[in-house]
């Protein structure tokens, strides 16, 4: 009996032994995962295909920051020399503007310089919708303008010649700039022009009379007098002509209220072949009705051949809404979109007065693009704003998102393009958050961004 009960309770202490091996191994486990920051597989974004970015990792690698005020109205654009010696801007009022060149150590003004004006109708409009800045990648030219796009030589700053595009606004007059680029090989210059025609026989007696005798034409039996035009249009560097030109319209009366127009920047591939273009198709906002649904757009990336234009293949469905920015990565691989993000946009009819809100506010995140595929490959959100500008770093690892941030005016995020991880948001200090434009040193250890009288800079590491 002895032996019975000493046995029974040596395998009691060994099953309570047992229970307290298994309970550590289960504690261990537990710890190690929540310390090493593992996700359990069925929640790996690898797993899903596109890969949605995770919550903010630890480091930071912002290191400083520094504002440069201008008091000159709205900041529209930034660029950097590809010596990192210099960045410049376009800046402008509603009647005056200026291409301001500073240094990129002392953060002060080397040259300002008076673009061209576009002729004698050629106002505000122009310079409020209008200004972009770029330097060759030979570091030879600055180009920039708001409607004519001048060229300064880059060693004295002098005008060199001046790229006129075919669009009027009124005599003599050029639509603005929304978007330049010069190819790889600093030969050629892209430039996208964008711009509202008004015949004067419509146009007459200011806008209230000019919807008042829209409102009395038979749109569905006339032509609308008036198309929204934009163009692309590439020129040879050394002599400013034009070496090919694309146009896209408007629908132009309600029974074809269809069309395909430009929407967002324009950028070479770095090989040269492409020129990449963003474009949003749908209903012209002047003919919705309450029946109508706006949110229906075919919003694509077209691959131009950069000798011709033609189209040589897309991606489609690339976002809800129109495209805001887009980007290639320095190797080519990749390409950053974004939309209209956090946006319930509306849109006035001209001819019945309402105005028309789209359904559903635009949720879409950054996408990342596979250049050769078109597969999406990554996601970049949640967002709190709609990217005005994408940059990628020199190496291709991160990505800087530009947007207007209104609840906590943190208008910088830093994106880690290797795990998809938000690395920073940047505050900058508060302003009227009108985020235009921003852009990484070839160095890769400044983002300058500009809002609306002011340039932003920021130091980071890699």
């Amino acid at each position: 009996m002895d032996n019975l009960a000493t046995q029974e309770t040596e395998n009691r202490r060994l099953r309570r032994i047992i229970l307290c091996a298994l309970f550590g191994v289960f504690l261990c486990t537990a710890v190690g995962c929540a310390s090493s920051g593992l996700t359990p597989y069925a929640e790996n974004p690898a797993s899903t295909g596109v890969t949605p970015a995770a919550k903010a990792a630890p480091r930071k690698i912002v290191t400083n920051k520094s504002v440069i005020s201008t008091n000159f109205g709205f900041v529209k654009d930034v660029a950097w020399s590809p010596d990192n010696k210099y960045f410049a801007v376009a800046q402008t009022t509603r009647m005056n503007a200026s291409i301001v060149v500073y240094d990129a150590k002392t953060q002060k003004i080397v040259r300002s310089m008076e673009p061209r004006k576009c002729g004698p109708y050629a106002g505000d409009h122009e310079f409020i919708t209008g200004g972009k800045v770029a330097f060759s990648p030979d570091g030879r030219y600055l180009a920039g303008g708001f409607g004519i796009i001048t060229l300064w030589e880059t060693k004295t700053w002098q005008p060199v010649r001046d790229v006129l595009g075919p669009f009027s606004r009124g005599a003599n007059a050029a639509g603005p700039v929304q978007s330049i680029a010069f190819s790889p090989d600093s030969m050629a210059i892209a430039i996208l022009y964008s711009s509202v025609i008004w015949p004067e026989s419509v146009y007459v007696g200011g806008r209230d009379e000019t919807l008042a005798r829209l409102r009395q034409r038979k749109i569905d039996k006339s032509p609308d007098p008036f198309t929204h035009e934009a163009a692309l249009m590439v020129f040879d560097v050394e002599t400013a002509t034009r070496r090919y030109y694309f146009k896209q319209e408007h629908a132009t009366d309600k029974i074809n209220r269809f069309g395909h127009m430009f929407s967002g920047g324009i950028s070479y591939s770095p090989d040269g072949k492409y020129i990449l273009t963003n474009h949003w198709g749908g209903m012209r906002h002047d003919f919705l009705t309450k029946d109508d649904d706006p949110s229906k757009y075919d919003i694509r990336l077209a691959f131009r051949d950069a000798k011709s234009g033609k189209s040589l293949k897309e991606i489609s469905d690339v976002h809800a809404m129109r495209i805001t920015a887009s980007t290639f990565s320095h190797n080519g691989k990749l390409i950053a979109t974004g939309t209209t993000t956090g946006s319930k946009e509306n849109t006035r009819n001209l001819l019945a007065g309402p105005w028309v809100w789209f359904k559903n506010h635009n949720e879409d995140p950054i996408r990342i693009w596979d250049a050769a595929t078109g597969a999406k490959l990554m996601e970049l959100g949640p967002l709190r704003g709609s990217p005005k500008s994408l940059a990628f770093s020199p190496d291709d690892r991160v990505l800087v998102s530009c947007q207007t941030d209104i609840k906590e005016n943190e208008n910088i995020w830093l994106w880690d393009l290797t795990s998809g991880q938000l690395i920073e948001r940047v505050a900058i200090p508060k302003s009227w958050n009108n985020t235009y434009s921003c852009a990484i040193s070839p160095d890769g250890r400044t983002i300058a961004m500009t809002d609306d009288n002011r340039i932003i800079i920021v130091s980071i590491k890699q």
